[in-house]
């Protein structure tokens, strides 16, 4: 076993603590909707038309809103973008381990949280939502992900007006 591996299932229990507190005030799910049409938005003549497979990221990860200044040098926005664009943070996300404790996966693999939509499939769509003290899911787009640290990924999502 590695560092890595040690550190991973306490560092999990510490995020799970901070969570029990209250300090991650924003829950993260990923929502795959499959539509029941052959496009997106294709209800197909059915009652809701489409099927949600949503997956809830625990512990909860921390959320922040980026500032502008922020967004452009991430070089997700440029000078031309809308001030209304906002960006989003979700960090503190575990990579994928095996806790010694039970033998069970935890965590996330980049393939999980990148949740590419199947190839050919043009009914499908993925969506990160963000849901607030206030209760209401807002929809968002992943826009970056950074996969590059031993401890903890990194998301970078935006705001979807179509839906708010």
């Amino acid at each position: 076993m590695t560092v890595r591996d040690n550190v991973l299932p306490a560092l999990n229990r510490a995020r799970a603590i901070i969570e029990r507190l209250g300090f991650r005030r924003t829950a993260v799910t990923i929502r795959r909707r499959t539509w029941a049409g052959t496009r997106v938005g294709d209800t197909a003549g059915q009652n809701p038309g489409y099927t949600d497979v949503n997956t809830v990221l625990t512990p909860t990860p921390k959320v922040a809103l980026m500032s502008p200044f922020a967004a452009q040098m991430a070089g997700i926005m440029t000078s031309a973008g809308n001030n209304e664009d906002r960006y989003f943070e979700i960090s503190g996300i575990t990579p994928s381990f095996v806790d010694p404790t039970d033998g069970l996966t935890k965590g996330y693999t980049p393939a999980q949280l990148k949740q590419l939509v199947t190839a050919g499939a043009l009914n499908q769509q993925i969506d990160f939502m963000l849901t607030g003290d206030d209760g209401v899911a807002r929809p968002t787009t992943l826009v970056l992900q950074d996969f590059t640290k031993p401890f903890g990924y990194k998301l970078t999502v935006r705001l979807q007006f179509r839906d708010v």
